[in-house]
């Protein structure tokens, strides 16, 4: 069986490193303190700083998407709970990739669990009464706009149905690349979320490098000027508008093998040196980063067999690293980070490339850990052929031979103690015999082997 190194180096036919998935929060920096709201609803003109204006403008809202999907002709859906959205979008999808037709195919109108402000009446000394705001936790309906662009592909927008109206922002890293090498003429053949081949791969390294926060915020800004929003016009010349952070960055190396039986070989020469991929001595060595006791998370490797298909995962706070086989044919290692604080790294969107580079040096250094561990199981295999046979010890689970086994003068070498003559404490007493010797049939050897 060809070793894992052998497998990686002669029979990769293509490497892509790439940003994958991206779940990115969508909010209003004015909006996230009690002061800013009272100042934002003062702007409405009224004595008071009312929670009701809120109520006012999400209604507003609401009925202007409604009206923009039928103008459209995109279906406004509402999901069962535990229904799986995607399953229910991927026909609009499809239809719209068929057809090139870029733009919103539909809204899913779901209830979920959120933050929101809850205003609280308060009496004035000289009279009269105020509001004051506070953040809860809040169900409330949220709106998704699944979204088929043009760079890329599928996508959605999801925004809350109550102040301070945030969202999410849900695209990919491999859709956006494809896209780019089609505007190019660059031919490919794609991988369920990746590429199986393409004819210039020197091209894909170069689009996938270029991907970064100016062009999401491309994406985010034309959207969010083409769609129903929460905020008006005036609002936004008033210096009010959405940014973006990062809630969770999928960052992948995937590796093509020439045959499908490759990816099964890579992993029966690896899988068995990687069980302690997550213990923290070797999780400091990757992440490079030492935990403490004050580390959140379990230190541990999961090795999962689904219908004979193995995945490595292990863990560092809140982030997560995986390897399984892509369409058993590529070798897919991917570093998620749910929460960029875990590198001392901020959430705003400026922050992805060092995301990036983060992810991909942990992927780097988990592949040439994988082939070093490999290298060392081999050496230590070499020096122990290497030894004479005289000075290998028999196959006793690591222990030496006990008195009297084969190799040590015993009659006829079978090495098993004899019991103690009948008699010898047979009915220990506290007066005579408090405690059996420790080894009762020493002496009968001894004398066996003088006679």
């Amino acid at each position: 069986m060809p070793s894992a190194i052998s497998v990686l180096q002669d029979h990769t036919v293509l490497q892509c490193r790439s940003l994958d998935r991206l779940y990115l929060n969508a909010y209003i920096p004015e909006l996230q303190r009690p002061e800013s709201v009272k100042r934002f609803l003062e702007r409405e003109r009224t004595p008071i700083a009312s929670p009701a204006l809120f109520q006012a403008r999400s209604d507003v809202f609401v009925k202007n998407l409604h009206a923009y999907a039928e103008s459209h002709g995109a279906p406004w859906i509402a999901f069962e709970r535990g229904e799986r959205k995607e399953d229910r979008m991927k026909p609009l999808f499809a239809a719209a990739e068929a057809h090139l037709l870029p733009g919103l195919v539909g809204v899913g109108v779901a209830q979920e669990r959120t933050t929101g402000w809850k205003g609280t009446k308060r009496l004035l000394d000289h009279g009269g009464f105020t509001f004051g705001f506070s953040r809860v936790s809040v169900f409330v309906n949220v709106y998704y706009c699944y979204i088929w662009d043009a760079d890329w592909g599928p996508s959605f927008i999801k925004l809350s149905g109550y102040a301070p109206w945030g969202g999410r922002v849900y695209l990919n890293g491999h859709e956006w690349a494809k896209r780019q090498l089609a505007k190019r003429g660059i031919g490919y053949v794609a991988l369920d979320n990746g590429f199986r081949a393409v004819d210039d791969p020197a091209l894909l390294d170069e689009v996938t490098a270029s991907l970064g926060a100016a062009e999401i915020r491309a994406y985010f800004a034309r959207w969010m000027h083409e769609l129903p929003q929460p905020l008006t016009a005036e609002d936004r010349d008033a210096g009010y508008g959405y940014a973006l952070s990062m809630l969770q960055v999928e960052v992948s190396d995937t590796r093509v093998f020439d045959r499908p039986i490759r990816g099964r070989q890579w992993f029966e020469a690896t899988i068995g040196e990687q069980l302690t991929l997550g213990r923290p001595e070797t999780v400091a060595l990757l992440f490079g980063r030492r935990p403490n006791r004050r580390t959140p998370g379990r230190f541990e490797t999961r090795v999962v067999t689904t219908y004979t298909t193995p995945t490595i995962t292990f863990r560092y706070k809140h982030s997560t690293v995986k390897q399984y086989l892509k369409e058993g044919l590529a070798l897919r290692t991917e570093t998620t980070v749910n929460d960029a604080y875990d590198f001392d790294v901020g959430r705003r969107i400026d922050h992805l490339p060092e995301i990036r580079a983060r992810g991909d040096e942990i992927n780097t250094r988990l592949l040439e850990h994988e082939a070093n561990a490999e290298t060392a199981r081999a050496r230590r295999a070499r020096a122990h052929r290497a030894r004479p046979a005289g000075n290998r010890r028999r196959s006793t689970g690591g222990r030496p031979p006990t008195r009297g086994s084969a190799g040590h003068g015993a009659p006829g070498g079978g090495g098993d103690v004899q019991p103690p003559p009948r008699g010898l404490c047979e009915r220990p007493t506290p007066a005579t015999c408090r405690r059996a010797p420790e080894h009762p049939a020493r002496g009968v050897h001894e004398r066996a082997h003088d006679l």
